[in-house]
């Protein structure tokens, strides 16, 4: 519930793993810090949807899963097999929120961040509508591509993520000595970058049918229509 520094710790994870929940507060974990067993960090909330009637100091509510605080997450040591600048699902039912502040982020060079087969839950933005803006630097990230947005969580009988809810942008620089490759969501053509290119792929897909091959690129659904090759649009002029 503030603004939070652990230095000079090692961070042992209790059961099958622990947590690291920020609420959008600014936190700064130093390069001073270890951790031990399975972490996760979320700058956002840890949500869930389980609780009859729901209410708005237990992140249930689609007003309490929202936050249009802004805020920095300096992250400079640690491992974490799950990783988000962003909220966390954890039910069926669980509400999706958004995040309309403005974020400015570091990943350090002792941050190792997993991904690990089992989850896969690793990105920039979270389980959550980013309408904001995060401004990240990185410096070290393992496991294959970076995520710009986590892969939006289906259960069955879930709550639907509404792509068109997400217009926010995210930039990304890399600090000397790493590079890596984002995968931004509605990058169709893999350029590492959201243009106008893609607009026009997205008409594409609606005239002759979309390449089910760039689903993970589109919220894993489907360009079927104007809306989206408008949403692809918007997305371009925000992100250049």
């Amino acid at each position: 519930g503030s603004p939070t520094k652990i230095d000079n710790l090692t961070l042992k994870a209790c059961a099958s793993g622990t947590a690291i929940i920020c609420d959008y507060n600014d936190i700064e974990i130093t390069e001073n810090v270890k951790t031990e067993g399975l972490w996760s960090f979320y700058a956002g909330h840890n949500v869930f949807g389980d609780v009859d009637p729901a209410t708005t100091t237990t992140f249930d509510t689609v007003e309490s899963a929202s936050s249009a605080k802004d805020c920095t997450a300096i992250i400079m040591a640690g491992s974490y097999t799950k990783f988000a600048f962003g909220n966390g699902r954890y039910a069926d039912e669980a509400p999706i929120g958004t995040y309309s502040g403005h974020m400015n982020a570091v990943v350090g060079k002792n941050v190792s961040i997993l991904a690990d087969e089992v989850s896969t839950f690793a990105g920039i933005n979270g389980d959550n509508y980013l309408t904001g803006t995060i401004d990240v630097s990185i410096s070290n990230w393992k496991n294959g591509e970076i995520k710009a947005h986590v892969q939006p969580r289906k259960y069955a009988n879930s709550v639907i993520y509404d792509r068109f809810k997400d217009t926010g942008s995210i930039n990304v620089t890399f600090a000397d000595g790493f590079d890596a490759a984002v995968d931004f969501m509605c990058d169709f053509n893999n350029d590492g970058k959201i243009s106008l290119l893609d607009a026009i792929m997205a008409v594409k897909y609606v005239v002759y049918g979309f390449d089910t091959s760039k689903l993970s690129k589109y919220y894993g659904t489907e360009v079927s229509g104007m809306k989206d090759i408008m949403h692809v649009l918007k997305k371009s002029v925000n992100y250049n």
